[in-house]
């Protein structure tokens, strides 16, 4: 899962590529939205590993894997990636 940000035409370029890139599969966008300040200033795939999450974050959501569309909204998902940042202290809003 990634959380694009930067200026649209650059989210979309970089959409593109994920979704024609043979590594990834069932490529979906959740959502698009406009803000003013970046929510992960300094990361770029900062959830890399699902190693290094706390264990705890998986049950609070009820994790399946995959976290499907037809049970993870958009929003859950992202609350669930700021909260993953905090705690491995990376910057987030």
């Amino acid at each position: 899962m990634q959380a694009l940000e930067s200026e649209p035409f650059r989210v979309q370029e970089r959409f593109a590529i994920i979704t024609a890139d043979p590594r990834h599969e069932d490529v979906q966008l959740r959502q698009t939205s406009r803000v003013n300040t970046r929510m992960f200033t300094d990361q770029w795939i900062a959830l890399r590993l699902k190693s290094s999450i706390d264990s705890r974050r998986f049950e609070e959501i009820g994790y399946l894997p995959g976290l499907s569309a037809t049970h993870f909204d958009a929003v859950t998902v992202l609350r669930f990636v700021q909260a993953c940042c905090a705690d491995l202290g990376l910057p987030s809003t």
